[in-house]
């Protein structure tokens, strides 16, 4: 960060948990992190922080929009470390936990086909797959492609239908 002397930092590690600044006008780490953003923007910032729920995480990225997140219970001194690499090398990292709760919100804010609507309805329907020709107009190995491509997608890694259907209501697309 560049100060009044002159002096200036590549990376700025974050604990979101910083207590309170003496004059209260910094009261937590994302705080300081806005400022360093303010008077530094070449300062590239990497969070570090317990907390991992969705709302904070999804807070943290809009505000600050760091290069580097990490997780504390992610943290191992290799993940710091090829953390610290890749951001020092001008790429972005975040660690395990924060990876997976972005690919949760692009899958949540997916679109899917009305073909692959279709499919689901008539799944959570009780139709079955080999029955679906009837009413999706895609052949029975289309049919099949999109189902995998769509548990894919919302990271369905065992189950049939049941898994597909539940998940495509937890989702809203059914």
């Amino acid at each position: 960060m560049a100060s009044q002397r002159g002096v200036h930092f590549n990376v700025l590690i974050l604990d979101i948990s910083l207590p309170p600044s003496q004059d209260n006008a910094i009261l937590s780490g994302e705080d300081f992190g806005l400022l360093v953003r303010k008077t530094s923007p070449e300062t590239s910032i990497i969070i570090q922080t317990a907390h991992d729920d969705n709302y904070r995480i999804r807070n943290l990225i809009k505000n600050l929009n760091p290069e580097g997140f990490l997780i504390k219970r992610d943290i191992t001194p290799e993940v710091f470390t090829r953390g610290l690499t890749t951001v020092l090398d001008e790429k972005i990292f975040y660690s395990q936990t924060v990876n997976q709760f972005i690919r949760k919100e692009l899958t949540a804010h997916t679109v899917i086909s009305p073909n692959d609507r279709k499919i689901l309805f008539f799944l959570s329907q009780g139709v079955r797959t080999k029955h679906l020709v009837r009413h999706v107009p895609m052949s029975l190995p289309a049919i099949e492609k999109r189902k995998r491509e769509m548990k894919e997608l919302f990271e369905i890694n065992e189950g049939g239908d049941t898994a597909l259907i539940y998940k495509a209501r937890e989702l809203g697309f059914i």
